[in-house]
């Protein structure tokens, strides 16, 4: 797609929300307003895609064009570009630390007077109580203390299901165990090989929470799957492959740590410390 001047989406649902904000309507005088229509144009049509990308919902749009009206009267203001930059940085580290720190839980978020004053002592270069130079190697353990305790705290139930249900399972008839601690049932014993690293194999899977709930299914998708063992999908479901000869169908049975692990998934669906099981019915292997 061709890039346009500074934005990314969808031409009518933008201009539909112009409508309704109101205010906002053509005035084709002369030729710099012709050519500011287009410019403007451009880039809404392809406006809405690039704000949901941002996290902005579609019917807060006429919100983001009165933001970019005001945006066009302090261009060139030097004391309202500095802090309409602040406020962009103010809000880029609030969604990447929530999302790297906090897994995206709205619950928690940084101290802002202690972020405040950790910026100004930096522009400062004021390092009596943290020096950037000498302490970083110091952060990364503080963001795992404060992220597994948090984890933890929001996650643990979670957690004590999951290791629960692995601990019962593996007491069930027919149900086996890998050396990574993937347990695994039989349904169907292939004959053929089994896969090597370059091997092709086309298979089906059904992926279910643990209550027996069905959160994706490649029959349900309409077609196989054809990988390789060198593709990253979550490592149980992988250690499990490696070992199912061509023609197999297993029950596999994934300890959180082998699925998801503590982070579980971006958008939310799969929560961490989640077991899971996947049904994998292994069709053909080709080259």
């Amino acid at each position: 797609m061709k890039k346009s001047i500074f934005f990314a989406a969808v031409a009518a649902v933008a201009m539909a929300a112009t409508s309704c904000n109101g205010g906002y309507k053509a005035n084709l005088s002369t030729d710099i307003d012709t050519l500011s229509y287009e410019i403007g144009v451009m880039n809404g049509s392809q406006l809405v895609q690039y704000v949901q990308m941002q996290g902005v919902d579609s019917t807060e749009i006429g919100d983001l064009l009165d933001g970019i009206r005001d945006g066009l009267k302090m261009a060139g203001d030097k004391k309202k570009e500095a802090y309409f930059l602040g406020m962009q940085m103010g809000m880029q580290t609030s969604k990447g630390v929530n999302q790297s720190i906090f897994n995206g839980d709205s619950i928690y978020k940084l101290s802002d007077k202690n972020f405040l004053a950790g910026v100004k002592d930096g522009i400062d270069k004021n390092f009596k109580v943290f020096n950037p130079e000498k302490d970083a190697q110091s952060v990364d353990p503080l963001v795992s203390r404060v992220r597994n305790r948090i984890l933890s705290e929001r996650y643990g139930e979670v957690k004590a299901a999951s290791e629960k249900f692995m601990a019962d399972n593996a007491k069930k008839s027919g149900v086996k165990k890998l050396p990574s601690g993937v347990q695994y049932k039989v349904i169907k014993e292939g004959e053929g090989k089994l896969p090597t690293d370059t091997t092709t194999i086309t298979l089906h899977y059904e992926g279910k929470f643990t209550d027996g709930k069905v959160f994706d299914s490649s029959k349900k998708n309409g077609q196989p799957v054809t990988i390789t063992l060198k593709n990253q999908f979550i490592p149980g479901f992988m250690d499990a492959l490696r070992n199912m000869p061509e023609g197999s169908t297993w029950e596999v049975y994934l300890p959180y740590d082998k699925a998801y692990g503590e982070n579980g998934t971006p958008d939310g669906k799969i929560k961490p410390y989640s077991a899971l099981i996947f049904t994998i019915e292994v069709l053909k292997f080709g080259k």
